[in-house]
């Protein structure tokens, strides 16, 4: 597990994150970058917003087992808005799953 993103993310869940930079270290920081930038079709300006991202799948870790017209709805809703290829969603979310739980 990785224990910083883990603890981001339970920050953000419960109110009180203040800022990526008192959770992450700059390889944890690099890492989320390189990850994402595999995936984004276009730059979707730093590292907050791929921090939003981490978070939606983080509270919507059922995402995968939803009904397939609610799965379909909501992974179009999150290429649109973090700019990436619906088609992509997949390997995104299991390299996502790999890099918070497995690490």
């Amino acid at each position: 597990m990785n224990h910083q993103i883990i603890n981001m993310l339970e920050a953000i869940k419960t109110g009180t994150y203040t800022s990526y930079v008192n959770y992450l270290d700059e390889a944890t920081v690099e890492q989320i970058s390189k990850w994402f930038s595999s995936f984004a079709s276009e730059d979707i300006r730093g590292i907050k917003n791929i921090i939003d991202l981490m978070y939606e799948l983080y509270v919507r870790e059922d995402i995968d087992l939803r009904p397939y017209e609610d799965y379909a709805r909501l992974v179009s809703h999150l290429a649109e808005k973090y700019k990436f290829a619906e088609s992509e969603f997949l390997n995104l979310y299991q390299q996502f799953r790999q890099m918070v739980f497995e690490n």
